[in-house]
Parts: C-alpha cells; structure tokens; sequence
C-alpha cells in the first residue's frame, strides 16, 4: 500500500501548527518579559531622598538622547561648630533633572542668584540611556539659608 502525499502533508499539519503555536507562544512570553523589566526600570525607586549643596553645573549631554544632567557641591566642614575642623572638603554629586517639571528653571534661578539648594531624588536600579547618564533622577529643588 503507497501512502499519497496528499496523506502525508495532512498528517505533519497539525504538528506544524503546534510547532509555529510554541515558538509564538515562547516570543510572545519573551516580549512581555522585556516590556515588563523595561516598565519596572523606568518606574520603580530604589531609593529616594534628598542632598544638599552648590549646583556647579548643568548640561545636556548625549549622542542620540539629549539628557540634563548636573553637578551638585556637597562642601562641608565649611560652617562647622567644631573648633578643630578647619578648611574645606567637597565631594561632587553628579545626577539627571528630571523632564516632568520645572526642575531646570529653579536650577537656574538657583545657580544665577548662587544659592545652595536641597536637591530631591528618586535613585533607580539601573540608568537608561533615554532617562539619563546617572541613576539619581532630580524632580525638585529648594533653596536652603
């Protein structure tokens, strides 16, 4: 008995259909992975918080995505009480403005009148590239006495 190609193809049909049914299955569950880590990096805090000090300076920077990014002068020792702690030790703060609000131009107003400012955070897990170059995103300012 010879078995037409008509039966055969039939047979390794449904298998095909099975097959192609997997593999999208598998990429469909790949891309909502992706999307989902993408999500959770974009959106959740590690750590929030806030820093005080001299904004040195603010710039955009990036090849492809054009980011606001700047320096904050954490000095101290500078008004201490203590009588032996004389001079000035400074540690520079790099962080990304945040787009959302009016962060940039309280920064500028801040720096134009050189004024030391509480700098608000929000510290991600990790930096994207279209976010910023740091993983501390800035998303207010206050100026301190």
């Amino acid at each position: 008995m010879t078995t037409s190609p008509a039966t055969s193809s039939s047979a390794a049909s449904p298998f095909v259909r099975k097959m192609k049914r997997f593999f999208l299955g598998v990429l469909g569950i790949i891309l909502l992975a992706i999307v989902v880590t993408a999500l959770f990096l974009k959106y959740a805090d590690y750590s929030e918080g806030f820093r005080v000090g001299t904004i040195v300076k603010v710039s955009k920077k990036g090849f492809v995505f054009k980011t606001s990014e700047g320096e904050l002068n954490q000095s101290f020792l500078e008004g201490s009480t203590d009588s032996s702690a004389t001079g000035v030790a400074t540690r520079v703060w790099n962080f990304t403005l945040s787009t959302d609000s009016g962060v940039e131009e309280q920064i500028n107003h801040a720096i134009e009148a050189n004024k030391k400012v509480k700098a608000y955070y929000k510290e991600k897990y990790l930096g994207l590239p279209w976010v910023g170059d740091t993983k501390y995103i800035v998303y207010k300012i206050e100026e301190v006495q």
